[in-house]
């Protein structure tokens, strides 16, 4: 272990992974990320869904749009979300292979899995199981309805999330539903997952007592809907434009003579009043009986027209245009593309890091958004190769034999099935990884 791992907060904290796709996955990212040592558990028959197998998946997700011989070694997504993470490859079918399993749950602090209700009890993994090899041991499910309840075995992915939980249509335009990007509800779940399996750890610091916790991944996503609900409650409507709030007076999008956009709020009187210093005098005529923020709010399309006309006169390109703004005390900000997005230098400076990766070579993966002692929590390693850590970790945390790791690989018990080439890390990387 490094001395950065060392000072971050979960150092010494172990996880067993049983998560796949990418809301599971992107929790347990946060926890590697925080310094916890997490072993992600796939099947020796059924590895994680996101690897992908570079024939159903779309080109773009593999680097050179290649899926090259082992496309589930190289899939740009899986590779993002598993950093800092060790791979083994189990038989949980196998008693064996689930005794494994098990051995290594007793000296795991936390075990995360985002099954359907009652899967990890049928595997033998479910909390009562998990609490008689080691009583302190936390477990954080991850659910897509609740354990129980008529929705409880319903599958659940994000665009469902989307649905079921208002996302979808709050975010359409009042006529039709639109849905929040791919599954923009997985990462939010991963959030609320890493934040309750912190807080599991924390009470064990605390108490030495374990907990079993549910996230529900559809519940997850309310919160982020505030005065909707409050607005519901009482039998009212929020009626909005797209870009429009009703917390802000002002607010919108508008295209640029540049071709791009800039986003613009105006959120009090002051902004109000910043903001026509601003304008030209062919606005500032237009906007004259106007003089308050709320008569504006009061007259937001008619106002809106006339700021996009305005934005569309400037000479500036966007992102000069928002920094004028910035510097005159009203929010802007250039709307951005991916391109954009990876480009901002701002970015590079400790939250886009390089890592190599045994498969795809050097890229850019991103960190956690935030810093420790003003340091960037950046990733440490790439994501592992399918099965790359399998004999470290049985021998590092079991204490199993160069012997007895064997025979496990050649009985099935441990490692992928003849038939499917397996990359291993460069020895390099192996001794890095041991060293955390």
């Amino acid at each position: 272990m490094t001395d950065a791992q060392r000072s971050l907060p979960l150092s010494g904290i172990r996880v067993l992974d049983l998560t796949h796709v990418w809301s599971g996955p992107s929790a347990t990212r946060l926890l590697a990320g925080l310094g916890a040592e997490v072993i992600k558990i796939e099947g020796a028959h059924r590895r994680d869904f996101l690897r992908g197998t570079g024939t159903a998946d779309a080109r773009s997700r593999y680097p050179d749009q290649d899926y090259g011989p082992d496309p589930w070694n190289r899939n740009a997504w899986f590779n993002t979300v598993n950093t800092d993470k060790r791979d083994i490859v189990l038989d949980l079918k196998d008693p064996e292979g689930l005794e494994l399993a098990l051995l290594l749950a007793e000296r795991s602090h936390l075990v995360m899995a985002n099954f359907r209700p009652g899967v990890l009890d049928r595997m033998g993994l479910g909390y009562a199981a998990l609490c008689e090899r080691r009583p302190d041991i936390s477990l954080i499910e991850m659910t897509g309805y609740g354990c129980s309840g008529p929705m409880a075995g319903l599958q659940a992915y994000g665009a469902q999330f989307d649905a079921m939980s208002g996302s979808a249509f709050l975010t359409g335009d009042g006529k039709e539903p639109l849905l929040t990007g791919f599954a923009l509800s997985d990462p939010i779940a991963g959030l609320a997952a890493a934040t309750a399996a912190t807080s599991a750890i924390a009470q064990w610091r605390r108490t030495g007592q374990g907990s079993c916790i549910e996230v529900i991944q559809r519940d997850a996503m309310i919160p982020l809907h505030g005065e909707y609900l409050l607005a519901a409650s009482r039998g009212e409507e929020v009626a909005e434009e797209l870009n429009a709030d009703a917390r802000i007076p002002v607010q919108g999008m508008f295209v640029a003579r540049d071709g791009r956009w800039l986003a613009l709020s105006v959120h009090d009187q002051e902004a109000w009043e910043r903001l026509g210093a601003l304008l030209d005098d062919q606005a500032g005529d237009a906007l004259g009986d106007y003089r308050t923020v709320e008569q504006a709010r009061d007259s937001s399309s008619r106002v809106l027209d006339v700021i996009a006309a305005w934005v569309l006169r400037q000479e500036a390109d966007v992102a000069e245009l928002a920094h004028r703004m910035q510097e005159n005390g009203v929010a802007a900000a250039p709307v951005n593309t991916a391109a954009e997005v990876y480009e901002d230098p701002d970015l590079h400076r400790g939250f886009l890091v390089e890592l190599d990766h045994p498969r795809v070579g050097r890229h850019h993966y991103p960190g956690l958004p935030l810093t420790i002692d003003g340091r960037r929590c950046a990733p440490r390693a790439a994501a592992p190769v399918l099965d790359a850590d399998t004999d470290d970790v049985l021998r590092e945390r079991l204490g199993m034999s160069e012997a007895e790791v064997r025979r496990c690989r050649e009985r099935g018990v441990i490692g992928v099935p003849e038939n499917l080439a397996v990359a291993t890390r460069p020895a390099s990387t192996q001794v890095m990884e041991r060293t955390r």
